[in-house]
């Protein structure tokens, strides 16, 4: 019950003190408003209970590294712009649920300090990360391409060039990690 629900009990409350026949209108809506609030609440408690338990079975079949990485996009997700407030909600309640679980007690990482350009192979998303991280404005996944073919950041394993649609297929596997603008033609992407 929030504070709303409080207020419009007391003014509903306050209205039947002076006109006493909307009492017997006002008690039955109040009752069964509090037996359907109960109801709800114990379904969200449920719920929330079953994606704990989900959120632990994921996170046993993951490594420290990949579940700081995670936790990083989420903090990264949580503090976005244009993010929803459901995909907010759902980042904060990930990263709770990691700190209070102590999943990476004794894990020394930093968000503001993650450099991707420390881990032993660079996959594609990371490498389209610090292209555009490097190049300081959005760019058309041609550009992107272009420019990964060049500076040979991320290569493919049978060693031809990165065509721009496998760069489109990534940014849209990675929401999380890249915002597309669609405004313009050809679409340009930026790093969240």
């Amino acid at each position: 019950m929030n504070c709303s629900d409080i207020l419009i009990f007391l003014v509903g409350l306050i209205v039947c003190f002076i006109f006493p026949p909307l009492f017997f209108i006002f008690i039955p809506i109040c009752i069964i408003y509090l037996v359907m609030f109960s109801i709800h609440n114990s379904q969200i408690e449920k719920e929330k209970k079953k994606t704990e338990k989900d959120l632990e079975i994921f996170l046993k079949n993951m490594s420290t590294d990949n579940i700081a990485i995670k936790r990083a996009e989420m903090e990264v997700l949580a503090n976005s712009l244009f993010a929803s407030e459901m995909e907010k909600a759902n980042a904060k309640f990930f990263n709770d649920f990691v700190d209070k679980n102590g999943y990476l007690n004794g894990y020394n990482y930093n968000i503001d300090t993650y450099d991707i350009q420390n881990q032993d192979t660079m996959n594609l998303q990371d490498a389209i990360l610090e292209t555009l991280k490097s190049n300081g404005k959005p760019m058309t996944c041609q550009e992107i391409a272009d420019s990964l073919n060049s500076s040979k950041l991320y290569t493919r394993e049978d060693g031809e060039d990165i065509p721009a649609s496998q760069v489109s297929a990534r940014v849209n596997n990675y929401p999380l990690l890249f915002i597309k603008d669609k405004s313009v033609k050809p679409m340009k992407i930026s790093a969240r």
